[in-house]
């Protein structure tokens, strides 16, 4: 939730948390499952866990699709290589130098010199 707030957020601070995070989740999860049998409270606390758990896999699965779509500046590049080479299929002996200059906001929002 904190991490929500943050103005500039990189993954790479987070990623050494997340093991200590899904320990403790792991070790929660395995006391509500011992004493769930207990109470029809306790199976009623599972039964939430259990469905919140898949809503969060499916809430990530979905934001994994989102975020595929949200670098503009990738998908640029990817329809000017495509046009690049239509018009060097359409004219092969064409001797074509194209260049392409790469700003900071294309830089910014998913251009990678990996897509060239």
């Amino acid at each position: 939730v904190l991490y929500s707030f943050l103005p500039h957020k990189e993954v790479r601070f987070i990623f050494p948390a997340l093991p200590i995070f899904n320990m403790v989740s792991g070790v929660a999860i395995a006391k509500i499952e011992r004493y769930s049998l207990k109470s029809n409270f306790g199976k009623a606390f599972l039964l939430m866990t259990i469905l919140g758990l898949l809503l969060s896999f499916f809430v990530a699965c979905l934001f994994l699709l989102i975020s595929k779509k949200n670098y503009p500046g990738g998908w640029g590049l990817l329809y000017t290589n495509e046009h690049i080479l239509n018009r060097q299929n359409q004219d092969p002996d064409m001797n074509l130098i194209d260049l392409v200059h790469i700003g900071t906001y294309a830089a910014m929002t998913g251009v990678t010199r990996y897509l060239q």
